[in-house]
């Protein structure tokens, strides 16, 4: 009997079956062996637990509760078919409680090369800590999102957590780590925070190629701490978001002391519109040939902060 060549095949289930059409999908996985491989490939691809897929209309479960049961229900799967577990590339969680990262953390991800992680609750419990350890330190994991919830960060935890990257880490985006807010009487927690003391971490440390920060000043300030258990001096692209919950001033001294520590590998550099210190920032960064502003921040007045001798090579401006 004539057979496809296996590329081709692949290009048939890549290119004209939609990845959501889940239904389509499993048809194909039902064709042949061939055709079920790159169908399962496709449909064990991504394990996201969020809010898109819950329909529960029948017992009208808790968020938390359903979300769970659907992690249960992909460990009953991988358990009877333990080979589809090396089809799983990316995890994303947009609810990320305790007993959810437990639960995610007692798996084997050994494939996984993107995770996601949103709403992270603050680390001072050390059976949180442990679970976003273990999964960070998935071993092939390139790319990683931790996103804190509210009033959620600490530096102290991030840096336990970021001793335990994965070696193979190269790119990483912050998001909302920000200093604590004022409680209902108007008090502070105190954002003054020992130094940090360097940390054993793996064997190998990772070395980033891509940074993000969006909403991360607080971020920017642990980064640039000369013990903090990560390798920076190969980042070569940082994209800078801000907050109108930050301090100007505050901000805009940690972003310094930031590329201070890592700019001089930087040759891509884009910030947004809030981050109004731009005009004072100190563009001397040796390898910098692609930089991104918003109209709004008045480029002409930012490129006179730039080094004659800088030649940049691509300026583009957002709306």
């Amino acid at each position: 009997m004539a057979q496809l060549p296996p590329e081709l095949e692949r290009i048939i289930l890549l290119t004209y079956v939609d990845s959501g059409d889940v239904i389509t999908m499993r048809s194909c996985a039902l064709v042949c062996g061939r055709f079920c491989f790159w169908a399962q490939q496709r449909l064990f691809h991504t394990v996201y637990l969020g809010f898109s897929w819950v329909r529960d209309t029948k017992q009208q479960l808790p968020l938390e509760a359903r979300l769970l049961q659907r992690l249960q229900d992909l460990y009953l799967v991988l358990k009877s078919s333990p080979h589809l577990s090396s089809h799983i590339r990316r995890i994303d969680v947009t609810r990320s409680f305790p007993s959810l990262l437990a639960s995610l953390a007692s798996g084997e991800w050994n494939s996984v090369q993107s995770l996601r992680l949103e709403e992270l609750p603050r680390g001072s419990d050390s059976n949180t800590l442990e679970s976003i350890q273990r999964l960070v330190a998935a071993p092939q994991l390139c790319t990683l999102k931790l996103s804190f919830a509210c009033d959620a960060w600490d530096p102290i935890s991030f840096s336990h957590i970021a001793a335990s990257f994965s070696p193979a880490l190269k790119v990483l985006r912050l998001a909302f780590c920000l200093p604590p807010l004022p409680d209902s009487a108007g008090t502070t927690r105190p954002d003054s925070y020992p130094p940090l003391v360097p940390l054993v971490s793996g064997p190998t440390v990772p070395k980033l190629a891509s940074l993000s920060l969006d909403c991360a000043s607080a971020a920017a300030s642990v980064l640039s701490e000369p013990n903090f258990p990560l390798d920076l001096s190969q980042v070569h692209e940082i994209v800078y978001q801000t907050s109108t919950l930050d301090d100007p001033a505050a901000e805009h001294l940690g972003f310094q002391l930031l590329l201070s520590r890592i700019g001089h590998a930087v040759y891509s550099l884009e910030m947004d519109s809030k981050y109004t210190s731009a005009k004072i920032l100190s563009f001397n960064l040796p390898s910098l040939t692609r930089l991104r502003l918003p109209l709004s921040l008045g480029v002409a007045s930012i490129l006179t902060q730039i080094p004659r001798q800088k030649r940049l090579s691509h300026l583009p401006k957002s709306a």
